[in-house]
């Protein structure tokens, strides 16, 4: 019998360090699945998906510092690396300024192989002129409202 998993924080309390753990051993995967849903991965079924991308989700948030100090090594603002989408359509994506005005984006599929590009250029303060090209195109002239 598995006791209850459970979550492990050490560092300092400005990088603090998170460790999914469970007696006996488990993958942090399968621990976090029983922590979250109080049921393994292998009992998911249609929820197996939905996991697997908030755990990439998690993974990817992780590597945010690193992923903006690549960036600017390269003379790109505001690198990111996200995650984007919902279920079988979700999508790991980096982004990031090329030029004033000018963002990039690139996502690719998690659960299929499918690329989006997308370049979005910001006209006026609130205009934006986005090209996005993957299975399909498109091309979308965006005003942004504020409330």
């Amino acid at each position: 019998m598995m006791s209850p998993p459970g979550v492990r924080v050490t560092g300092l309390a400005d990088a603090p360090k998170l460790e999914v753990f469970s007696d006996p051993a488990k993958s942090q995967q399968e621990a976090l699945s029983y922590l979250l849903r109080g049921q393994g991965l292998s009992n998911s079924g249609a929820d197996g998906n939905a996991m697997t991308s908030m755990l990439i989700g998690m993974g990817v948030a992780q590597s945010g510092q690193l992923v903006g100090k690549i960036g600017e090594a390269f003379g790109v603002s505001n690198l990111a690396l996200d995650t984007a989408g919902v279920g079988d359509s979700s999508q790991v994506v980096v982004s990031g300024y090329v030029l004033p005005g000018l963002q990039v984006k690139y996502g690719v599929g998690i659960f299929d192989s499918l690329a989006t590009l997308t370049l979005r250029y910001r006209l006026m303060p609130k205009l934006y002129l986005e090209a996005v090209s993957g299975l399909d195109q498109a091309l979308d002239l965006l005003y942004q409202f504020e409330f």
